[in-house]
């Protein structure tokens, strides 16, 4: 995002071409690696629950597979994202997007084969498991001794906040992918390609407000990390409700501020 205000400000590129290249090689390997990640959880989350009861379970979702999927997926990622810097595609500098990215009026077939093994794939992986997991929970909700159960409960939740994590997801890439697919395929002349400047402009700076999201969601639905939040900000939360309950006594609020600057001083320290 700094990268993108600045050039957003000074309405160019402010490095070399070899630069350039480096920042779309990360750029790609981030973006591609970010939506293998939710295809593994995706899978995490359909063993977890479609597959709860299969004897092979824990084999299936130990820690050592976990750490073999992470490490190849960024793997993976690196690889579609290396062609470029070796003469198959390039990576140029888009104003409209904010960013450099892959040539995508290339006419080699490098732009539909990312798209298919990068986008279209994991993104097929996160819609199958999703649906087998909210089915079998739908079947599960039908159980009594499994709903009230603790595990179930926590599995619950816990699907709940990775399902929001990849429906905001889907949601701030879906407009940054229609419109590139678009761009890429569209017979037009170069000169003509104009009108979807606003658009990727547009379609971008929503992309990269999911990185606020993720944050956010995981800060609502994780209870330790809400704890945490409360017991290091106490003085805030005190504030609030004593600003709800004006009818607080002048020891409360002297307490208040006591725990404030208690704050304070210990924010100074650190």
């Amino acid at each position: 995002m700094p990268m993108c205000l600045s050039v957003s400000l000074i309405h160019k590129w402010p490095f070399d071409c070899a630069s350039c290249a480096l920042y779309g090689f990360l750029d790609m390997i981030l973006y591609n690696n970010a939506l293998c990640s939710l295809a593994i959880l995706s899978i995490n989350r359909y063993y977890a629950i479609v597959c709860a009861m299969d004897p092979n379970f824990v084999a299936k979702m130990s820690i050592k597979r976990a750490k073999i999927m992470i490490i190849t997926t960024w793997a993976y990622s690196a690889i579609w994202a290396a062609p470029p810097m070796f003469g198959w595609n390039r990576y140029v500098f888009y104003f409209s997007k904010l960013m450099c990215n892959m040539f995508q009026r290339d006419s080699s077939q490098y732009v539909v084969l990312v798209t298919l093994f990068c986008t279209v794939l994991p993104t097929f992986t996160i819609l199958y498991c999703s649906a087998r997991v909210v089915i079998t929970l739908w079947k599960n909700a039908k159980n009594t001794s499994l709903v009230t159960s603790n595990r179930h409960r926590v599995e619950r939740r816990v699907t709940f906040m990775i399902g929001l994590i990849l429906l905001a997801y889907v949601i701030c890439i879906a407009p940054n992918f229609v419109v590139g697919s678009l761009y890429s395929f569209d017979l037009s002349q170069d000169s003509e390609l104009i009108k979807y400047n606003d658009s990727q402009t547009v379609t971008t700076i929503i992309y990269f407000s999911n990185s606020a999201l993720n944050p956010i969601i995981n800060g609502a639905m994780n209870p330790y990390l809400r704890r945490a939040v409360r017991e290091r900000y106490h003085w805030l939360f005190s504030l609030i409700n004593f600003r709800h309950d004006p009818a607080k006594s002048a020891d409360q609020r002297k307490k208040i501020q006591k725990n404030f600057s208690q704050f304070i001083v210990n924010t100074s320290a650190e």
